[in-house]
């Protein structure tokens, strides 16, 4: 898809994961890594942990917006950098931080442990 879709790309996976949250303008913790799943980022798990506690400490909201979801998801999906900083993370801290998950996930495969992460 060219980068001219993608907001609207964005605002499509929103206006969807949005009919399964808790409100009917926000994401909830479920519909936003449900969101970021469909929009195929390459996020871990930990990484989108981060990214949810970070808005809501950060804004002091219960959710989050179409406008806030589309401009994160397009940061994330154009530059590392500009993806840690909605982390508030050091861009290598916030690519460590989804190498963990890859550890993680290869001890937890071959001690039987389910992986859960996004």
């Amino acid at each position: 898809l060219s980068l001219e879709l993608e907001p609207t790309r964005w605002s499509h996976i929103f206006q969807v994961a949005v009919q399964g949250s808790s409100s009917p303008h926000s994401l909830d913790r479920a519909t936003f890594q449900l969101a970021l799943c469909e929009a195929r980022l390459p996020l871990r798990g930990s990484q989108v942990d981060q990214l949810w506690t970070t808005f809501l400490e950060g804004t002091g909201r219960s959710g989050i917006d179409l406008h806030n979801f589309c401009a994160m998801v397009e940061a994330i999906a154009t530059d590392i950098c500009k993806a840690a900083e909605w982390a508030d993370m050091a861009p290598e801290d916030f690519v460590a931080l989804g190498s963990d998950d890859v550890l993680a996930a290869s001890v937890a495969s071959s001690s039987g442990e389910a992986d859960y992460s996004v």
